[in-house]
């Protein structure tokens, strides 16, 4: 009986210590007040058996008292360990349950998106009211029913809204903002949250899209926004809504609109076929052009630009993209059904989002072209005409110096071709005496704008090495202001 005693004894001194090791570690008042009286009855209970243990009185009924007492102090030994546990466990939950909360809490109020947290349960009544053939169109009656919307609105209560949401609908404070969702709408906001209200009826877990509201200054903002319906853990028939103010995107993009909008009616209002294109590659092309090559859009976008021209000037015209050249340069282009056609070509290099496009301008110079060579022509029948007459023909500018000599007068000064005359004047290629009295003559002229016919003068001749005598006619260009801006002279042999 003794060694059943000091088992006992032993236990619930464990036990003892046990108990103030507890309240030492643990932070929780609840589990130091249980702790400390169960350590208070096991220290009762430690003197009242040590108080027998030492009288050494024994006696039968002992066995009767001792194994119980055993027994309580197992068990309480356990309890300690048991309840311990299970506060532990309950007090794991609830940090575990607040650090979630202060997550929340913080990804709520740190966001830059507006959320809000809004209760639609009186809203869900409401639609529950509904008769069921109601409830099968339900957005075509709120369409037909303001007064219906109208009241759903009103049973929309908001829970909270975090500080992004206050940001951009201008409030001052989050209650501004909770007394009802009527104040940030316009007539654009009705249609979304009529499919809004049609989704929660026919139980959707999301609905998004875009929409227009206002601030509570009456500022219009385009949103992009998305519900979300919170699980039911989180609270029956709560959802959140976020929102992404657009209003500058939108804007950027109608700008931009706009201007490709006002480019596309330059472009096709231009006299000139215009393209874009990307390392040879068309990307777009105006009316103008598909006028002059024959090609339609679909044709030519996609394709080498390359195609436009006749494969004899692709080495050129590649050459002038490498190096970027601005200064319009001509080629000969290829229409689509195999005919070519003088072109003028213009390109700039620009960089757009970080690409670098090439924009050209042609020209058909058909018509140039044929002016050119009319021009040409009557320039060479002039020169034969004047080249084959027996007197000396020179056209002179507004400076004195030639700007066309024929072969006799050339011949007659000694040159071998008319062209070593052009730019000289009368003092580059005559005496002194002779050279001021024909600068004379042709400012006269130049002055008055009269002709100067039969002037005679002698000079001498560097063919034949003899002095002639010549008989001079000026007479006066003008051009189509009137102003005179050269004259036309010839001298003729009188010897």
């Amino acid at each position: 009986m003794n060694a059943l005693l000091l088992l006992s004894i032993s236990i619930r001194m464990l036990a003892t210590a046990w108990s103030i090791l507890l309240v030492r570690r643990t932070r929780d008042f609840r589990m130091s007040f249980l702790t400390l009286m169960l350590c208070l009855m096991t220290l009762r209970q430690l003197l009242t058996l040590w108080m027998e243990f030492d009288s050494l009185t024994v006696v039968v009924a002992k066995d009767f008292i001792e194994l119980p007492g055993l027994l309580v102090s197992i068990m309480a030994f356990l309890a300690v360990f048991g309840v311990r546990n299970f506060i532990h466990d309950m007090k794991r939950a609830e940090v575990a349950l607040l650090g979630s909360e202060l997550r929340y809490r913080t990804i709520f109020d740190s966001t830059a998106v507006a959320i809000w947290e809004e209760d639609f349960t009186e809203l869900k009544k409401e639609l529950d009211r509904l008769h069921p053939e109601e409830r099968k169109d339900l957005e075509k009656l709120l369409a037909t029913r303001p007064d219906f919307l109208e009241e759903c609105i009103s049973k929309v209560r908001i829970l909270d809204v975090n500080p992004a949401t206050v940001e951009l609908f201008e409030a001052k404070s989050r209650d501004e903002l909770r007394v009802s969702l009527r104040r940030t709408f316009v007539p654009e906001s009705w249609e979304t949250f009529r499919k809004v209200v049609a989704a929660i009826a026919q139980g959707k877990p999301r609905y998004e899209g875009e929409t227009v509201v206002q601030t509570l200054r009456g500022k219009r903002c385009t949103v992009l926004f998305r519900m979300v319906v919170l699980p039911e853990v989180y609270g029956a028939n709560r959802a959140l809504i976020n929102m992404m103010d657009i209003t500058r995107l939108r804007q950027t993009e109608a700008a931009l609109r706009e201007s490709e909008a006002r480019f596309r009616r330059l472009a096709e209002a231009s006299f000139e076929g215009i393209f874009i294109h990307r390392d040879r590659m068309i990307l777009d092309v105006n009316q103008t052009l598909l006028d002059l090559t024959g090609y339609t859009r679909d044709e030519l976008v996609g394709r080498d630009g390359l195609c436009l021209v006749v494969p004899e000037d692709h080495e050129f015209v590649m050459s002038q993209v490498v190096h970027r050249t601005e200064e319009p340069y001509e080629v000969t282009g290829l229409r689509k059904d195999g005919t070519t056609v003088p072109l003028e070509v213009r390109g700039k290099t620009v960089r757009e989002a970080g690409n670098e496009l090439r924009v050209v301008a042609i020209r058909d110079i058909s018509e140039r072209k044929k002016a050119e060579q009319l021009i040409e022509r009557e320039r060479n029948l002039l020169r034969t005409l004047i080249d084959n007459l027996p007197d000396s023909v020179y056209v002179k500018d507004a400076d004195g110096r030639f700007a066309l000599v024929n072969q006799e007068l050339a011949k007659r000064l000694g040159v071998a071709s008319p062209e070593q005359l052009t730019g000289k004047t009368d003092s580059d290629v005559y005496p002194e005496e002779i050279a001021k009295i024909y600068q004379a003559r042709d400012l006269e002229v130049l002055k008055t704008g009269r002709v100067l016919a039969n002037e005679e003068s002698e000079i001498l001749d560097s063919a034949t090495g003899k002095r002639i005598y010549v008989l001079g006619t000026r007479v006066p260009l003008f051009d189509s202001d009137g102003s005179v801006v050269g004259l036309v002279g010839t001298h003729r042999d009188v010897t």
